[in-house]
């Protein structure tokens, strides 16, 4: 899923949609952070499939 969005409306899309590709499918390690101006940061650091 290419991860593209000009609007809090598509982000909300493209939140929804990669959940559905991913859900049972995969899991992943995620590492949470702040920036400097307070906002919440999640970056992804590991994928792991579900058999």
């Amino acid at each position: 899923i290419e991860v593209e969005f000009e609007s809090f409306s598509q982000y909300n899309d493209l939140i929804l949609d990669i959940h559905e590709a991913i859900d049972g499918n995969l899991e992943y390690a995620v590492e949470y952070g702040e920036t400097s101006k307070g906002f919440k940061t999640f970056k992804i650091t590991e994928v792991f499939e579900v058999n």
